[in-house]
């Protein structure tokens, strides 16, 4: 994996947890595990990262998937915004490479929330949209690099992440993989 450039937050997982979830598959094991305190560089870019939560469904159906908070840090309003999200294994291979966008109104400054547990992520609840899933074999996880592409103005105008500069490199440890 490319190292990513700019200001980079790199933070330890902050607490994982194995747990059953009546909405994930019908009652399958998973591990949630999540990160919610960064330094300063996490808010730097347009779009602020202050919460990424991230689950492994421990089953045969290997499905992963994510959330996250951000926070529009400009003072004009967004209507788009491209996340990508990189896990890496102990040897910095990539093991998922996903983009997902998330559309609606951003006002300036206004905490956009995501989900907080596999439940929230199959709910259909608003915190839902701000969570991405799929399935992959990931036999290890090692690091998280999560990187805003892109934002759109509600004028049209598009801010993009030319450098690649990941907002926050997340360490993975402590978990039940």
């Amino acid at each position: 994996m490319a190292e990513p450039t700019g200001p980079t937050d790199t933070v330890q997982t902050e607490k994982c947890s194995v747990g059953l979830s009546d909405l994930a598959n019908d009652a399958d094991e998973y591990n949630w595990c999540e990160v919610s305190h960064f330094p300063k560089a996490a808010s730097q870019l347009p779009i602020g990262i202050s919460y990424v939560g991230w689950y492994h469904d421990r089953t045969e159906t290997d499905d992963w998937g994510w959330c996250l908070d951000f926070t529009n840090n400009t003072t004009r309003e967004m209507s788009a915004v491209r996340f990508r999200v990189v896990f890496a294994d102990a040897f910095n291979e990539v093991v998922w490479d996903a983009t997902s966008a998330r559309t609606g109104d951003f006002a300036p400054g206004i905490l956009i929330q995501g989900g907080r547990s596999v439940d929230d992520v199959y709910s259909g609840k608003q915190v839902a949209r701000n969570c991405w899933t799929g399935s992959w074999n990931v036999p290890t996880l090692a690091s998280i690099a999560v990187i805003v592409q892109n934002a759109r103005y509600t004028d049209g105008t598009v801010w993009n992440n030319t450098r690649g500069k990941a907002a926050l490199l997340i360490n993975v440890t402590n978990t039940y993989y």
